[in-house]
């Protein structure tokens, strides 16, 4: 994908499914960017590019696939060389047999081109959770297809058999600041044949809080943090960070919170708190302190203590947040500078 010209422009590297016993696949996929569908009229012109030819899959035939029987030429491909479901495209020219002597078999058609269904059991579908994070991402979403033409969806997001029609994008989660785990299940159908495989997923609402507040009224809460307790993230688009290199957005000289890999809180009560959709991995997490200097850099006192950890799905409070010495003495900024 990366490779392709126009195409890559869809996708990202990130995780996508996971096993039929809920465990996240956290190895690297190239998945399509939540915004777009399968049908989106550009990437489908992108993949039909005949010049192109990236979405061709082209299969030769081999001579034992091919028998005369009864002034019929039969000609049956091995399943495991097609996709279940799926229309292909066959392409017979005119005058392709010989009799045993050599001479043209049965030409009175002319190259024609025929479209056959592979089998009338449907792709399993695939489920994309819209994996947002920050102060307000309480609620998220979902899409499901399936690349097979015309069938129809069936989802639950319990575990359970799926039992309710999909037709559009799912809304996941409550407007609060409670964790959560969905354990969603797929399944694909054309017409009344048989259903297809399951496809799986979960999506994980985790939630990382303090509850000190700030170093100094009129600053605010933010987080970073990775994977790994330090150094950088080892999960494909991990939503947090703490190398400000890896950060959405890269902070020259001055810039915003986000810019440097921060991710900001919102309070609710006396918490401080952020929702992110997109853990699928132990989260190692520390709180910040953040301010403007004088001279307009951002500025920031990290939480004192060891970073915490919560794992994906739970809710985490941060180390030493309920003490008056919760953040570190000085602020300092992204070049070693003291304030």
């Amino acid at each position: 994908v990366a490779l392709v010209p126009g195409i890559a422009e869809y996708y990202e590297e990130g995780v996508n499914g996971a096993s039929n016993t809920f465990k996240i696949d956290n190895t690297t996929k190239y998945v399509l960017k939540y915004e777009y569908d399968e049908i989106h009229s550009e990437l489908l012109e992108l993949f039909q590019k005949e010049t192109l030819g990236y979405y061709k899959q082209e299969i030769m035939m081999e001579s034992n696939w091919v028998e005369s029987k009864d002034n019929s030429i039969i000609i049956t491909i091995p399943k495991e060389n097609l996709l279940t479901g799926e229309w292909y495209k066959l392409d017979v020219e005119s005058g392709f047999a010989e009799d045993k002597v050599g001479l043209p078999y049965n030409m009175e058609y002319e190259s024609t081109d025929y479209d056959v269904q592979a089998g009338t059991k449907a792709q399993p579908p695939v489920i994309r959770i819209k994996k947002i994070t920050g102060g307000n991402a309480q609620t998220t979403a979902m899409k499901i297809n399936t690349i097979t033409k015309d069938a129809s969806i069936k989802y639950n997001i319990s575990g359970n058999t799926p039992d309710t029609s999909y037709t559009t994008e799912v809304e996941l989660g409550r407007a609060d600041y409670n964790n959560a785990t969905y354990k969603i299940t797929a399944l694909a159908q054309i017409g009344t044949n048989t259903e297809s495989d399951c496809g799986y997923e979960v999506a994980y609402k985790t939630v990382i809080y303090t509850s000190h507040g700030v170093k100094t009224s009129g600053d605010e809460v933010y987080f970073r943090g990775s994977n790994v307790d330090s150094g950088t993230a080892t999960v494909p688009n991990f939503p947090f960070s703490w190398d400000e290199a890896s950060s959405p957005l890269l902070w020259a000289d001055r810039g915003t919170a986000a810019d440097v890999g921060m991710i900001k809180a919102t309070k609710s009560g006396s918490d401080y708190n952020v929702v992110s959709w997109g853990v699928t991995d132990t989260l190692y997490f520390r709180p910040l302190s953040c301010k403007e200097a004088s001279n307009g850099r951002l500025v920031w006192a990290w939480g004192q203590g060891e970073s915490a950890k919560v794992s994906p799905g739970e809710k985490g409070k941060a180390n030493k947040s309920d003490t008056a010495g919760a953040y570190e003495t000085n602020y300092h900024d992204r070049f070693g500078n003291n304030y």
